[in-house]
């Protein structure tokens, strides 16, 4: 079980070592701290100029007022550059003031190009006028 998918985002690890010299053994314990639960307060989509918000957010399973997943925040990253909306996503988390528990998750995406149009014009002396 993976607490960063289970809404503990800040959960800490710590080892506590003990060294018995007489037996050469060493006892090593593991403690982990999940912290507090992290709520989705918003989740907000910026540097999209062509694609709609509603577009994006139907490939991202994180839902707003929910625990947070990190793994539900990678895939919607994944979402993202599979369908070609994206050349590059990057993901924050941005901590709500004044409470702990909560937090903006924040994609900033950079557009893919979803059509172009070219064409062009030559001129030779023995094909004359060519176009492409």
């Amino acid at each position: 079980m993976c607490l960063g998918d289970h809404g503990y985002g800040n959960a800490e690890v710590k080892l506590l070592v003990e060294n018995n010299d007489l037996q050469k053994k060493i006892n090593v314990e593991f403690f982990i701290d999940p912290g507090l639960r992290i709520t989705v307060r918003r989740i907000e989509i910026t540097g999209n100029r062509l694609t709609q918000d509603l577009v994006l957010r139907h490939g991202i399973e994180q839902m707003e007022g929910s625990w947070i997943s990190k793994k539900h925040i990678q895939e919607g990253k994944e979402y993202m550059m599979r369908e070609g909306y994206a050349e590059n996503v990057e993901v924050a988390n941005k901590p709500v003031l004044g409470k702990e528990d909560q937090v903006d998750v924040i994609y900033k995406i950079e557009e893919q190009r979803t059509a172009q149009f070219s064409g062009g014009i030559a001129y030779s002396a023995s094909e004359r006028l060519m176009f492409n």
